[in-house]
């Protein structure tokens, strides 16, 4: 998917009401006029005859220690559809039967080959380092130009295919001059006791073997004072590092508007013609909310769920929230100031109620109905994903047609969600 595409149309659809109106009735007619509009007026004119010089692809490297959730992070950016060089998914290629690296490691250590396939037997290559710091060294001479060459094909199939940026995941890149080709690096770290909890907890690992990993790279300190950007995972769950990700998305395009322009100046070549804009996307996201369906009717019927659970199964803080003395919701009230005082988790409504029913349940002395948050979450999502009989009459038929074109389809949500039953969970590839 071409990230650029992504991203334009999430702008034009995001919250669009009138635009999930319009797609509703003459959709064909709508996306030769109204949708060319729209683009007018984003893209800042149409000009059939714009020449377009390319455009060019910024190269991100996303780095980290061991333990410190970077694959977490690539994957994040894989969600989002930038394309991700993995060097270590390289490396596993190249071992592989056939790969291109195989057969130099065999005429050096014969021993650490599988006879079966003519694969590196990868256990026994690091066991072999680990005994001799030499091989290392042996290994970096046959490896590092194989995967130099693979990473030169990425970046050339992406840039040709015009994405705005890709991201090169490699745990090793301030160890190597390949940062200095990069435009930025991103660190991903977290604090020490996070780092050595999620290591040790890996199958096989034990402690000589996370300090050994650790001696041969750089210390997290000096890490992220090379880094152009730091991304923190010292957090439960990921929401809070997905907030950090959208906002050096953001600032790295702020910082290069030339790269959009160029982009801009691309697809603003769209001729006439029913599906001749429809053509230049390969995704359209849709808000769900107030677009796809109206929001205050299965918001409703989640806060009764919700409060009819907690009535029954935590009385204390039901009625330490509901105080008939005080007019005030204290629940959203304190989703307010959690929000204020964490704006990594501003953006996740769950993540919201859900630390501000673990607060009001400290506060309202009940802290054994904590056992009880996550069922009354999960309640509220349920009650929160029954969409299907407020949705818009014309909303299945405009992604029947969609699809017709070849369209993926995308929804977005603040957390509040889960489409899994849903009949639109089969349209939508993002959710």
């Amino acid at each position: 998917m071409n990230n650029y595409r992504y991203l334009a149309f999430l702008c034009l659809l995001n919250s669009s009401t009138t635009f999930i109106r319009s797609l509703q009735g003459g959709i064909r007619s709508y996306c030769a006029n109204n949708i060319r509009l729209k683009m007018t007026s984003f893209f800042g004119g149409i000009n059939s005859d714009a020449v377009n010089d390319g455009v060019d692809t910024l190269q991100i490297g996303l780095t980290g220690s061991i333990g410190m959730g970077k694959s977490s992070i690539s994957k994040q950016f894989i969600k989002l559809g930038f394309q991700v060089f993995d060097a270590d998914g390289t490396v596993h290629k190249l071992y592989s039967s056939g790969g291109a690296a195989v057969e130099p490691i065999r005429s050096l250590y014969p021993d650490v080959i599988n006879v079966a396939d003519l694969s590196v037997n990868r256990t026994l290559l690091a066991q072999k380092v680990l005994q001799d710091s030499s091989v290392l060294k042996q290994l970096e001479l046959i490896v590092h130009p194989l995967v130099q060459s693979e990473r030169k094909l990425f970046y050339e199939k992406a840039r040709d295919n015009g994405e705005i940026m890709v991201i090169y995941d490699i745990p090793l890149l301030l160890e190597n001059p390949l940062q200095n080709q990069v435009d930025y690096i991103i660190v991903v770290t977290a604090s020490t006791e996070t780092q050595r909890n999620r290591v040790l907890a890996r199958p096989n690992m034990s402690i000589e073997k996370f300090e050994n990993i650790l001696s041969k790279q750089l210390p997290d300190a000096i890490k992220r004072e090379r880094a152009h950007y730091i991304i923190n995972t010292d957090y439960d769950g990921y929401s809070q590092a997905k907030h950090q990700i959208s906002k050096i998305i953001e600032n790295i395009i702020e910082k290069n508007p030339n790269i959009m322009n160029k982009w801009k100046s691309k697809l603003s070549q769209v001729r006439d013609g029913e599906n001749a804009i429809v053509k230049h996307f390969d995704m359209f996201v849709f808000d769900l909310d107030d677009t796809l369906v109206p929001l205050l009717g299965p918001i409703k019927e989640a806060n009764d769920a919700l409060n009819m659970f907690m009535k029954i199964n935590m009385p204390i803080t039901y009625n330490y929230i509901n105080n008939s003395d005080s007019k005030a919701n204290i629940l959203r009230d304190t989703m307010v100031k959690i929000s204020n005082e964490n704006p990594f988790v501003s953006h996740d409504v769950t993540e919201l109620r859900k630390k501000s029913l673990q607060y009001l349940t400290v506060q309202a002395g009940s802290h054994e109905e904590s056992e009880y948050i996550e069922q009354a979450l999960d309640l509220f999502i349920t009650k929160r994903s029954n969409i299907m009989p407020y949705l818009y009459s014309d909303v299945i038929p405009c992604f029947q047609w969609l699809k017709e074109q070849g369209i993926k389809i995308g929804i977005s949500t603040n957390g509040t969600h889960s489409l899994t039953h849903s009949i639109i969970y089969s349209y939508a590839l993002i959710r």
